[in-house]
């Protein structure tokens, strides 16, 4: 049964994790993949039916997550790692990174936790006003300073592309 998943899904996983990471890396999530369905009873009945490609899609996603933490720079926060998983092409994390860390240096100062709960994180607005002990209307106010922040920056740095 788990060869013919194998046989039957092996070039969707490598796909899956070649969007995250590149060459050995990309190999070794691959592995840990089908290593933990052939080892961990719990994780094949984690399957509970529906598409079996997707289910095997967001376990290569998840295991390609967990490599990177591992792996990562101490600057990139987990919530950063999530929003790149699902970048197109490895090399495109490590500029996305790089970008994302130059834009939070340009932020007002305390405003870093606010970019990171509602631009990184996606929580709406009463999550993380309630979590950051501010007024929502505060905080919707810092938001859309970002929004425009972020904005000017992005239409700065499209005007420096050739």
């Amino acid at each position: 049964m788990i060869e013919a998943i194998y046989r039957e899904h092996f070039d969707d996983v490598a796909a899956t994790a070649r969007r995250s990471l590149a060459g050995a890396d990309h190999e070794s999530v691959v592995q840990q993949v089908f290593l933990k369905l052939l080892s961990n009873e719990s994780a094949r009945r984690s399957f509970q039916g529906g598409s079996l490609g997707a289910w095997l899609n967001r376990l290569t996603q998840n295991q390609a997550l967990e490599y990177l933490r591992s792996q990562r720079h101490p600057t990139i926060s987990d919530d950063a790692l999530v929003a790149l998983a699902s970048l197109p092409e490895p090399t495109l994390h490590f500029e996305a990174v790089q970008w994302v860390n130059r834009f939070r240096a340009t932020l007002p100062a305390g405003w870093e936790p606010i970019f990171e709960l509602c631009f990184v994180r996606q929580l709406d607005q009463r999550s993380a006003a309630r979590e950051l002990g501010l007024a929502r209307t505060t905080l919707a106010y810092r938001c859309l300073r970002i929004r425009w922040q972020l904005r000017a920056a992005l239409l700065a740095d499209e005007a420096k592309t050739p």
